[in-house]
């Protein structure tokens, strides 16, 4: 969208001097439509600016640190260093025996 493929450190370094949070705008998304495997339909697909994409960043580093700690400690979806498997590995089916040693899972 902003016509810049490539960024260099120094670029970066300016960017990061840009941001402010205070009243920021987002351009408008780039629009492509990218074919689905297998079919002649296509997909959407929005592509933000570079400048859009670091202010992205800035939000969710800042944010994300406050959220962590309100999760519980057992939700695996969509976090930081976590997985479904991660999950998975720690799972412990509840479960009982009765008198006769017969082991019930629910």
């Amino acid at each position: 969208m902003d016509g810049i493929k490539v960024i260099y450190d120094y670029q970066r370094i300016l960017l990061t001097q840009q941001l402010e949070i205070k009243g920021y705008k987002s351009k408008a998304l780039r629009r492509i439509w990218i074919p689905k495997p297998g079919r002649d339909e296509k997909r959407p697909l929005g592509i933000p600016t570079i400048k859009d994409r670091a202010m992205q960043a800035l939000v969710k580093s800042a944010l994300e640190p406050y959220w962590e700690l309100l999760f519980e400690g057992t939700s695996y979806g969509f976090r930081p260093r976590r997985s479904a498997h991660d999950q998975k590995s720690g799972f412990q089916a509840p479960s009982f025996s009765d008198s006769g040693g017969r082991l019930y899972i629910y």
